[in-house]
C-alpha cells in the first residue's frame, strides 16, 4: 500500500504512483476486500452492497429507514474509482495545506513548483497514451489539483518558470483533435494493441518509428516525431481513406489531407504536399485486403489470417 499513499512530503503520490505502479489493481483489490462499516462485496454480482445514512436528497436504492434516510445500495467498480479519486483528491489538498504550513516563503515556492510539474508529466503521459482506463478521473484529478494549487500560491509566485510551462502546454493546439484523427474512447485498448502490432509486423511503418508517434497521431495530434511510411504511397492514400470511413473516429476530418504532411513521413522522405492527388489509386487486390485488415483490427474482433 505505501506507494500510493500520499504523505506531507509527497502530497500527490498517490496520482504519481497510479501510472508507475498499476494503481488500477490497487483500487480493484481495495474494491473486492472493502473491510469498512457497511459495505460488502457481492462476488455474484460483482458489487458493493452498501447501507449507509444518505442525504436527504440522495435517493439511491432501497430505503431501509425513512428516519434517518439510511439506504441500502449498489456500488458499480466505475463508482467505486470515482468515489475514490473524489477522496485522494481531497487528501492531497489537504496535504498540500499542511505542508505549506510548516514551509516559509521559499519552501513554499519549491512546493509549487513540484505540483506544477508533477501535475504536468502526468499530463502528458496521458496525452500521449490510448490504452489507459479511468483518464476521466485522471484529468479531472489533474485538473483540481492545479486549480487549487494556483488559487492557493499564484499570487505570490506568479512568475516561476514551472507556471509559464503548464500554461504553454495547455495552450498548445496539439492538445486538440488537430488533425482530427483522434479515435473514439470506446475502441477497446486489445483493438489498439492489435492494430499497433499489425502496423509494425506487417512492416507499414519504419521499425524506427515510435510507438508514442502513433499515438499521438491516434489522439488527433501532430507527432512530435513523423510516422515513417514503408509501403507504396497508393497504400497510404488507401489506408487513410478506409481510416475515415469506418466507425472509429470521433468525427470525420473535415480536411484530412491538410496535415497529413506533418504526420507522416514516406521512407524517410517528407511527403509533397499534392501527394495524395497523385496516388489516388490502389489497384492490388491483396494490398488492399491487407490494409482493410488493418483497420479491421481496430474496430472488429476478427481475426484475420495472414
Amino acid at each position: 500500500m505505501y506507494p500510493f499513499e500520499s504523505t506531507i512530503e509527497s502530497p500527490l503520490r498517490f496520482l504519481s504512483s497510479y501510472l508507475k505502479h498499476h494503481g488500477e489493481g490497487y483500487i480493484r483489490k481495495q474494491y473486492e476486500l472493502s473491510n469498512e462499516p457497511d459495505f460488502c462485496f457481492d462476488c455474484t454480482k460483482g458489487v458493493i452492497i452498501v447501507q449507509k445514512i444518505l442525504p436527504r436528497n440522495d435517493l439511491r436504492g432501497e430505503l431501509l429507514d425513512d428516519e434517518t434516510n439510511t439506504r441500502e445500495y449498489e456500488l458499480s467498480w466505475p463508482e467505486y474509482v470515482h468515489d475514490e479519486f473524489q477522496r485522494q483528491i481531497e487528501i492531497s489538498k489537504r496535504l498540500i495545506i499542511e505542508q505549506s504550513r510548516q514551509n516559509g516563503k521559499d519552501q513554499d515556492a519549491k512546493l509549487y513548483s513540484k505540483i506544477l510539474i508533477d501535475c504536468l508529466e502526468v499530463q502528458k503521459y496521458l496525452d500521449s497514451t490510448l490504452e489507459i482506463n479511468f483518464d476521466t478521473e485522471l484529468n479531472n484529478f489533474i485538473r483540481q489539483i492545479l486549480t487549487y494549487a494556483y488559487k492557493k500560491f499564484n499570487k505570490y509566485y506568479s512568475n516561476i518558470p514551472e507556471i509559464k510551462r503548464v500554461k504553454s502546454y495547455y495552450k498548445d493546439q496539439n492538445r486538440l483533435n488537430v488533425t482530427g484523427f483522434k479515435l473514439k474512447k470506446q475502441i477497446d485498448s486489445s483493438n489498439i494493441k492489435a492494430f499497433l502490432e499489425r502496423l509494425y509486423s506487417n512492416k507499414f511503418i519504419s521499425k524506427d518509428t515510435p510507438q508514442i508517434s502513433i499515438t499521438q497521431f491516434l489522439k488527433g495530434r501532430i507527432p512530435t516525431l513523423p510516422i515513417d511510411w514503408k509501403k507504396d504511397p497508393h497504400e497510404l492514400k488507401f489506408f487513410i481513406d478506409r481510416l475515415c470511413n469506418v466507425e472509429v473516429l470521433e468525427k470525420k476530418p473535415k480536411q484530412k489531407w491538410k496535415h497529413l504532411i506533418k504526420v507522416f513521413i514516406l521512407d524517410g522522405n517528407e511527403l509533397d504536399s499534392n501527394w495524395h492527388r497523385n496516388h489516388n489509386k490502389l489497384k492490388n487486390r491483396d494490398k488492399r485486403l491487407e490494409i482493410v485488415r488493418l483497420i479491421l483490427s481496430l474496430y472488429s474482433n476478427y481475426v484475420p489470417k495472414d
